[in-house]
């Protein structure tokens, strides 16, 4: 495996176990993995999927699998989860400075953002009456 194969793999696996863990998509399954009792196999693999630390050892061996198949499927799944995670750590990194302002909130650090709230309005044929706000 190639360093970059590496670091896509890395990637790839931090994102895989974000989105298991934080992912909405994934909370009905979290919830009935999380009331999975103790004792047995399905406690160990219960334990497993609730643990970020351990769950990462495994999607790390996944991913290096794929990545060592070296077949384009393989690639394009892996680079897809790595370049989801490098976009998500990019807005971490840059939160504080480069964030769309929602209308009527300050940005972060900076002077209220101008009201851009887009108010509805009732119009009537005549091109010349004035807009009524709707109630």
């Amino acid at each position: 495996m190639t360093p970059f194969g590496l670091v896509v793999a890395a990637f790839a696996a931090w994102q895989a176990v974000e989105v298991w863990h934080h992912g909405s998509i994934f909370a009905r399954w979290r919830a009935a993995v999380q009331a999975w009792p103790g004792e047995g196999v399905r406690g160990r693999l219960g334990e497993l999927l609730t643990c970020p630390f351990c769950l990462s050892v495994w999607a790390g061996t996944a991913a290096a699998a794929a990545v060592a198949l070296d077949h384009w499927a393989a690639w394009v799944g892996v680079s897809g989860l790595a370049a989801s995670r490098l976009a998500n750590l990019a807005n971490d990194l840059t939160h504080g400075v480069c964030r769309t302002p929602r209308a009527g909130v300050p940005p972060t650090g900076g002077p209220p953002a101008p009201n851009t709230a887009i108010t509805p309005t009732e119009t009537t044929s005549d091109d010349t009456a004035e807009h009524t706000p709707l109630a």
